[in-house]
């Protein structure tokens, strides 16, 4: 009755969205930092000052394969919201007029185009509460992943961290894995200020998922061979350069696969945080095999035979492409892949409008095996699947 009564107060200060997490969500702990300190973690909107870009090479990416690009293929969901962000980066880019294209594409983070990924429903509708909760609530669960003695829970014992222990525990984290929350390179993004550090919840999940992507590579496959990841959907490539920064000595080489216009948005991302020398995109004058991250067009998937993939991975997109494209990567899994880890919603198509396929379906008819499977707790709904190669 408790919990029935405490979500129907909360309906009246969140929307809807923000209440899909409240099943996995311990009532104690939602009520101490609801109720009880919640205004000590403060909202902030970070702008990070420009640093100096190679939007000429983004420029060439674009030259190069705006020809093929056909937005056609985009999936249904997404096509309107194609045809309303990228019209004018595209136009702008056509022009060469690249102050004003290198202007957008460093504001794109605000941008909805990763619908709920950076929770901007929230932020547009001054759902602020909702967005605080959330990302508080992730970070607890991420300490109680790490095992870090304070954390949401134990030994059965229930802990409301204050400020200063959230900031304890983000220290040991900074300093095991060296560049946590590197991200803040990339630009305007909502967050909740913990002493010096600005939390966002998408950086909590990328951090997440990049270390199961890590442990999953260390528990299967040789130790003293360098390896090549295929990440099927980047985005923003959050978690890309997380893997990078996790793996710098184990990873040979980290290959992306997205539509083209999110393409543009990964490059210019890549360009402010590595050397150009180790990004390699179709048309541009390096070898790829000198280069450490191949950025390739959804269109130009035949690239992808010519590597060894020893671990496929997606996050956030399977379920929304189309039954034929979701065929093309179990093909390629199944002629050059080892492992394939998916972290994805199991909704069916006439219960999300995102919703394009069964892919688990798909997975099962192709006889691939699945080797663990577990319940996420980044988002309701999801699960995290890893899938071997029968050969």
């Amino acid at each position: 009755m408790l919990k029935k009564i405490f979500k129907f107060l909360l309906k009246l200060n969140t929307d809807e969205t923000g209440l899909f997490w409240l099943k996995e969500v311990d009532i104690n702990f939602l009520f101490k930092n609801y109720i009880s300190n919640f205004n000590q973690y403060k909202f902030v909107k970070e702008d990070i000052k420009k640093i100096n870009n190679n939007i000429d090479e983004v420029y060439n990416f674009y030259l190069m394969s705006k020809k093929e690009f056909k937005s056609k293929s985009v999936a249904f969901g997404w096509k309107k919201t194609f045809d309303n962000k990228f019209v004018d980066l595209f136009s702008y880019l056509n022009k060469k007029k690249l102050d004003k294209a290198d202007e957008i594409l460093h504001n794109m983070q605000e941008s909805q185009i990763l619908h709920g990924l950076d929770f901007a429903d929230y932020i547009n509708k001054r759902n602020i509460k909702a967005f605080k909760i959330l990302t508080i609530f992730k970070m607890q669960k991420l300490f109680h992943y790490l095992g870090l003695k304070n954390c949401l829970q134990t030994e059965g014992i229930i802990y409301n961290l204050n400020i200063l222990e959230y900031k304890k525990n983000l220290d040991f984290i900074k300093k095991k894995y060296e560049n946590f929350l590197i991200n803040k390179r990339i630009n305007k993004k909502p967050c909740i200020k913990i002493k010096n550090y600005n939390l966002n919840a998408t950086d909590i999940q990328s951090m997440y998922s990049s270390l199961r992507v890590k442990e999953i590579v260390d528990q299967n496959l040789n130790k003293n061979t360098k390896v090549n990841i295929l990440e099927i959907g980047a985005g923003l490539g959050k978690t890309t350069i997380n893997i990078i920064d996790l793996m710098p000595k184990k990873l040979n080489k980290i290959i992306i696969v997205d539509l083209f216009p999110i393409n543009l948005i990964q490059t210019y991302n890549f360009l402010n945080y590595f050397d150009k020398k180790i990004i390699w995109y179709p048309g541009c004058k390096r070898k790829i095999a000198n280069c450490k991250i191949i950025i390739v067009p959804s269109d130009k998937k035949d690239i992808l035979y010519n590597f060894k993939l020893d671990l496929i991975f997606n996050e956030n997109s399977f379920p929304e492409m189309q039954g034929k494209e979701v065929d093309k990567f179990i093909k390629i899994f199944k002629n050059r892949g080892k492992y394939l880890f998916s972290i994805n919603h199991e909704t069916s198509p006439n219960q999300n409008q995102y919703v394009h396929n069964s892919f688990t379906e798909k997975f099962n008819r192709s006889n691939l095996k699945l080797i663990d499977r577990r319940k996420s707790w980044i988002r309701n709904g999801y699960f995290e699947n890893l899938y071997s190669n029968k050969r």
